[in-house]
């Protein structure tokens, strides 16, 4: 095994710890992924996430406007117009994302 790979199987094994330990600082959920470190480009160090009134199973940040997943908290990818898909009760809507 070369150094690299070594090295390399060693972050592996640490790294979802390390994550953690930085979403704990960061105040994000455990498990969060590296899309929540970044979500908010205005500063704020823990953007605030509402349910969405009509789509419950989403939540739309109160600083940015993003969308994400209430249960794996994921952030909905845009099409080039802006709009993302959102499920609710079996049925696709495409929601304009941001303010």
């Amino acid at each position: 095994m070369t150094k690299l790979t070594q090295l390399q199987k060693e972050l592996a094994k640490k790294l979802p710890m390390l994550m953690d330990t930085i979403n704990s600082e960061l105040g994000l959920p455990k498990g969060s992924t590296l899309f929540d470190i970044t979500l908010n480009p205005k500063g704020t160090d823990n953007p605030e996430w509402v349910v969405m009134d009509e789509f419950p199973n989403y939540q739309q940040s109160i600083h940015t406007g993003l969308i994400r997943s209430r249960k794996t908290h994921r952030l909905l990818s845009p099409t080039k117009s802006g709009y993302v898909s959102l499920m609710k009760n079996g049925v696709k809507h495409h929601v304009k994302q941001g303010y």
